[in-house]
């Protein structure tokens, strides 16, 4: 099966449309002076575009095998439909003889990529991706048919596997840079620790080995302080609103300044009754006394005794939800000012006037027409 076009075997003309350039590379704010030249790109379009990843990494070794070998490319998926990609993609080579083996006009090349079955259950796995990770080195016009002689015979027992596309291949007028982004450390933070977990697609080591990757210990220590530090202030603000919500409701629960008025002047009260008695009561009062005077006092054990407080209970820890409800129930404790009520009284009086307005606008109409009639219809 061969997917080619008739224009094959010469140079395309300048008759397809450019796509729109990445966006950090605005041509208004962009020098290309200060790009250094390694960094110039290579413009890779297929004509039946990018259907998978298997086909993409294949068209990115045929280039290396072409042309040299590719330090970084770049491709994009489509805006619309997440699962496609952008018929387009851009390519840096390792060394400047690499880029110097393009040619200066668009060029089209015949490259071989697998054939993929995208509607078989489980989607593209890891043996699509066999001999593709890896990169391929510069093979001359010599070599490539040198190696081609014995594969006719390979191929006629053989059933293909591979398809041939063509790519139009040409040099970018933009710049192409790949900058890495590193993620925040909130952004799905457990997954470097699940990883690490997992394990990947390797043989399990003998139980006394080292570990096969001393990197990845790294990143799982560097991680260990930043997560703590989270953990840390996660629990320092659910800590900051339960004290909030305590101090809402213990002021909800204070005695107001009356009561204490009232029970500190209970005292002066009695004695102004005690004195209104008269000398009629003194002596009863003396016998009183005298009899308290008489009565056994307490022992020195039964006085150092303390007194234990009643133990208030403890407070649960509230979540952020609760918090929330917390606040917004004092909140619609609190009556609303004067200043808000005011509007809506301010409101019904310009109705009003409005109201009487019109009445008095249709009563004079009424008499200037009742005037020029000469007489009131009854």
């Amino acid at each position: 099966m061969r997917r080619t076009l008739a224009t094959a075997t010469e140079p395309d003309s300048l008759d397809i449309d450019y796509p729109p350039p990445l966006p950090e590379f605005d041509s208004k704010s962009s020098d290309t002076s200060s790009i250094p030249p390694h960094t110039h790109a290579v413009f890779v379009r297929p004509w039946e575009g990018i259907s998978s990843m298997p086909e993409l990494l294949a068209m990115v070794r045929g280039l290396e095998r072409h042309y040299g070998r590719i330090r970084e490319y770049g491709v994009m998926r489509d805006f619309d439909v997440n699962f496609q990609y952008l018929p387009y993609f851009w390519v840096n080579f390792e060394d400047p003889a690499s880029f110097a083996r393009v040619p200066e006009t668009p060029t089209l090349l015949k490259l071989d990529v697998p054939r993929i079955d995208l509607a078989r259950p489980g989607g593209i796995g890891l043996d699509d991706l066999q001999g593709l990770l890896q990169p391929e080195k510069y093979v001359s016009p010599e070599e490539a048919f040198d190696e081609a002689v014995p594969m006719v015979s390979a191929k006629a027992t053989k059933k293909p596997q591979t398809v041939t596309v063509d790519i139009r291949v040409e040099r970018a007028k933009i710049p192409f840079q790949l900058r890495g982004m590193r993620p925040h450390q909130t952004i799905n933070r457990n997954f470097l620790g699940g990883f690490y977990g997992w394990g990947g697609f390797y043989q399990l080591p003998a139980p006394n080995a080292a570990h096969p990757s001393a990197t990845m210990q790294m990143g799982v220590e560097r991680r260990k302080p930043s997560m703590k530090d989270l953990r840390t202030q996660g629990r320092q603000e659910t800590a900051e609103g339960a004290e909030e919500v305590e101090d809402v409701d213990s002021a909800e629960r204070a005695p107001s300044p009356t009561d204490a008025v009232s029970w500190s002047n209970e005292p002066t009260i009695a004695a102004s009754a005690t004195e209104a008695a008269g000398p009629t009561q003194a002596s009863d009062l003396s016998s009183v006394t005298d009899a308290a005077t008489s009565a056994p006092t307490p022992t020195a054990d039964a006085a150092e005794i303390p007194l234990i407080p009643e133990a208030e209970p403890a407070t649960p820890r509230l979540s952020k939800r609760e918090q929330i409800l917390a606040r917004a129930r004092a909140n619609a404790r609190t009556p609303l000012p004067q200043l808000m009520l005011q509007p809506e009284e301010k409101r019904r009086e310009e109705e009003e006037k409005e109201r009487e307005e019109e009445d008095r606008v249709r009563t004079s109409v009424r008499e200037r027409l009742w005037q020029m009639i000469g007489s009131k219809w009854s």
